[in-house]
């Protein structure tokens, strides 16, 4: 048995993935740079290695140098946790576009198939009033009617034809969207 999908459900998570999404594209913006200034950081802290080294007997300059390689780490840490953070925001994002894809063709496959169906109540309507017309046009006979009943016959028919001539515009326009939107 073929399960069918319920529109409503993918319209619930729908708009659960359009509340994530800022958000991961902050993540997803922020993170872009860290792997270039965690690669500048670690230069930083090599060349502060090697001024340590250098300068080792002068303590004020060494703790200072400490402290500024302290702080670079602590950056690193920082620009590590958003680098992964732009990592997984980058993957959630391409699952969104994907369930995007997705939930865009069953939305367009649930509005094909309702327009089908008044495309299929329209046409249903269109051959009662083509019936209804050819049935006022066969009893309008004025030798085996009263003029009162003829002339109610004629008004009918005027109608049905207008509601004929709507119907057929209807549904024409909505055999152009299911066509539209089929391609």
């Amino acid at each position: 048995m073929k399960k069918q999908v319920n529109v409503k459900v993918f319209d619930i998570l729908k708009s659960l993935v359009d509340n994530q999404v800022p958000a991961l594209k902050h993540d997803a913006s922020r993170g872009v740079d860290a792997g270039a200034k965690i690669s500048d950081l670690w230069g930083r802290i090599d060349s502060l290695h090697n001024y340590i080294i250098a300068n080792r007997y002068d303590r004020a300059d060494v703790r200072e140098a400490e402290s500024e390689i302290n702080d670079y780490e602590r950056e690193i840490s920082d620009l590590q946790r958003a680098a992964a953070r732009f990592n997984n925001a980058q993957s959630e994002l391409k699952a969104a576009a994907k369930f995007y894809h997705t939930y865009n063709a069953i939305a367009k496959k649930a509005h094909i198939d309702a327009l089908q169906r008044e495309y299929d109540m329209l046409d249903a309507r269109a051959d009662k009033l083509s019936d209804l017309i050819f049935a006022c046009q066969v009893n309008i006979d004025p030798d085996n009617r009263d003029a009162a009943t003829c002339a109610q016959y004629s008004n009918d028919i005027t109608r049905y034809r207008e509601e004929y001539s709507q119907t057929i515009a209807r549904l024409q326009q909505v055999a152009h969207k299911i066509k539209s939107l089929s391609h």
